[in-house]
């Protein structure tokens, strides 16, 4: 898929960083492929399409985080909203 440059313009690191996030947990695969030198190889052509990009296992791991940060907040918000009696049981 080739993009335009007003496409281009729109990219950032964190829609860089959400692409390969998503990616490497719909193929369930290891977040320390991200320090794969081919895939840095591949990753760098990318990269040079957006100013000051950094892709990498540390900032993968910390867009995870946060997203996890919001999902929970927002997962927070609706259960507190909810008048109803919910039972949660975990099997850890």
């Amino acid at each position: 898929m080739k993009m335009n440059q007003t496409m281009l313009d729109d990219y950032n690191d964190n829609t860089m960083i959400d692409k390969v996030l998503k990616f490497f947990i719909s193929g369930n695969i290891a977040f320390n492929q991200i320090d794969n030198p081919y895939f840095q190889d591949l990753i760098y052509y990318e990269e040079m399409k957006i100013k000051d990009s950094k892709i990498n296992r540390k900032s993968v791991h910390a867009r995870l985080t946060e997203i996890g940060r919001e999902v929970k907040e927002d997962f927070m918000i609706i259960l507190m909203k909810n008048n109803s009696k919910i039972n949660l049981i975990l099997d850890c």
